[in-house]
């Protein structure tokens, strides 16, 4: 905890010492070095090497180190919606050798391509469960409140999706039944057909007309997506009230309107569960992007919740944020600056953030050195709402 009342609580992950430490320099060099010499990769030889001698003089990263890091390992976090041209390659010639080097990686004591669960002991006030595909988000409300809801105590779990269309490139987002088969396989074969018969959410999605592309085909958005994915979890185990525990929130008059994106039918669908606990999920609106489709990012998705004010109601207990290894270091400490830097929430207890078991693979090892630049960047942001200073300054936005 920080001496002073008046700066808010440090996560619990959050190193005293900075990112680049003499363990992650060492290990970005030698990822560097295999970079440089890798026949899959000799486009980017010249500058792995500059980049190696730049990361060992020590000190802060170059502007070019930076940029290098950005475009060549950077990019392929979201699924081939962001795509890998331009990236570097991680493939069977060299993955035996990068594997191990990016197992070194860490930010404090926690390593990116580490598993992390929930406590059970711990009574959580809130679970912020990231978006993700169908098959990733039943995953992810596992690992927040366990394999049966029951088994780890979350008074408020929140699933923050939103008007991100579906992703037609990925196999488990192809079609409805791609999608159906995804949530039911990552919850060991949850039977869909009885979920059909209790949910008349669902049942009216399944009547809409497939139609790729298009808003208002069936699961159309994570939105969608992550509904099904939340009502086959909590409904495996019986705690959803079918007659009179289904809650929407609409959006406000001012909510903001992108081109080509519908407005909202309703921003929180909260499902009051039959063990006095809520599970919500947050339909959080499309934000333009610099590069690809309008779709809510994490940061605008804390963003909107917190403007709600929905996290303020079990201040008294700590909060868990769940992602999957290797961005669930970064991602949680980026949802942490938001709620740090609120002035109604900078005081709750923020544990270390939570991740699934996911196995090592080349496209795992490639995120994980997309990490390097983005942990630098949010290292460096959290630091500063730490000290009452502003993470969104230019300084900070440039790195």
């Amino acid at each position: 905890m920080n001496k002073e009342p008046t700066l808010p609580n440090k996560p619990l992950w959050v190193p005293e010492r900075e990112f680049l430490d003499e363990e992650n320099r060492q290990s970005i060099i030698k990822i560097l070095g295999v970079i440089a010499t890798d026949r899959s990769n000799r486009q980017f030889a010249e500058a792995a090497q500059a980049v190696a001698s730049d990361v060992e003089s020590g000190g802060e990263l170059a502007p070019g180190s930076r940029d290098f890091m950005w475009a060549r390992f950077m990019g392929v976090q979201h699924g081939t919606m962001e795509g890998g041209d331009g990236k570097v390659r991680v493939n069977e010639e060299n993955y035996s050798r990068l594997r191990p080097l990016a197992e070194q990686l860490h930010y404090g004591d926690m390593r990116f391509l580490e598993s992390n669960p929930a406590d059970s002991t711990v009574e959580y006030g809130s679970s912020i469960v990231l978006g993700g595909s169908a098959g990733e988000m039943p995953k992810r409300l596992q690992a927040a409140r366990g394999k049966n809801p029951r088994d780890i105590a979350v008074q408020d779990t929140y699933l923050l999706v939103g008007q991100r269309q579906r992703w037609n490139g990925i196999p488990t987002e192809k079609d409805p039944d791609a999608i159906l088969a995804a949530v039911s396989r990552s919850l060991d074969g949850v039977d869909m057909d009885k979920l059909k018969e209790k949910s008349p959410w669902l049942r009216d999605e399944l009547r809409k007309k497939v139609e790729a592309g298009s808003w208002g085909e069936a699961f159309a958005t994570e939105m969608a997506i992550g509904r099904l994915g939340l009502e086959a979890y909590f409904d495996r185990h019986g705690l959803i009230d079918w007659e009179n525990g289904v809650e929407e929130t609409a959006p406000s008059d001012n909510q903001p309107s992108i081109p080509g994106v519908p407005d909202r039918e309703n921003v929180l669908v909260t499902y009051h569960l039959l063990d006095g606990t809520r599970a919500t999920l947050l339909n959080a609106a499309a934000v333009p992007r610099k590069r690809g489709v309008p779709r809510p990012t994490s940061d605008s998705q804390i963003k909107e919740l917190l403007d709600l004010g929905v996290l303020e109601r079990n201040k008294e207990h700590p909060i868990s944020i769940i992602t999957d290894s290797p961005h669930y270091l970064r991602a949680a400490t980026d949802v942490a600056i938001r709620i740090l830097a609120h002035p109604e929430t900078r005081d709750i207890v923020i544990v270390p953030p939570v991740s699934p078991y996911r196995p090592s693979s080349p496209e795992n090892v490639l995120k994980a050195l997309g990490e390097i630049p983005a942990t630098y960047k949010a290292d460096k942001r959290v630091h500063a709402v730490l000290r009452g200073e502003d993470p969104d300054s230019k300084e900070l936005a440039d790195l």
